[in-house]
């Protein structure tokens, strides 16, 4: 997994779905302490795992979206921000990847995100970790 800078606020991970599936991560409340101080200054960051071809054949996708919502099971996002995608490609799997973005600060009280497989997608044994983390000085 990846070395973030600065300081890191809160992290969740998330097993990743089974193919047609989507997996939902456990919620950060974005009114917590120490959330308010830094908000201008987070960046939510998600470690992408290695797949195999078996988890991850060629043309499958695991695509990351951040989520800010009003709901604690993260349901009916007020924004949803696609963190990113990976690809099963040259009958290698994919590469751990990381992705990032800066919550769009919408309004939602709760964040986290969400994993979906495409349909052949076998990702079950695999967890992704998402960290927001704080750009100014600890």
């Amino acid at each position: 997994m990846s070395q973030h800078p600065k300081m890191a606020l809160h992290n969740r991970t998330l097993s990743l779905p089974a193919g047609g599936g989507t997996s939902t991560s456990a919620l950060i409340d974005g009114a917590a302490t120490p959330l308010p101080e830094h908000a201008g200054d987070i960046v939510a960051v998600l470690d992408a795992p290695a797949l195999t071809t078996a988890q991850l054949p060629n043309g499958e996708t695991i695509t990351y979206s951040f989520l800010e919502s009003n709901n604690a099971d993260l349901s009916s996002p007020i924004s949803t921000t696609q963190l990113g995608v990976q690809s099963g490609a040259g009958g290698a799997g994919a590469a751990a990847a990381v992705f990032g973005c800066r919550p769009k600060n919408a309004g939602g009280k709760y964040w986290g995100f969400k994993a979906v497989a495409s349909a052949s997608a076998a990702a079950t044994a695999a967890t992704a970790k998402l960290s927001l983390v704080s750009q100014k000085a600890g």
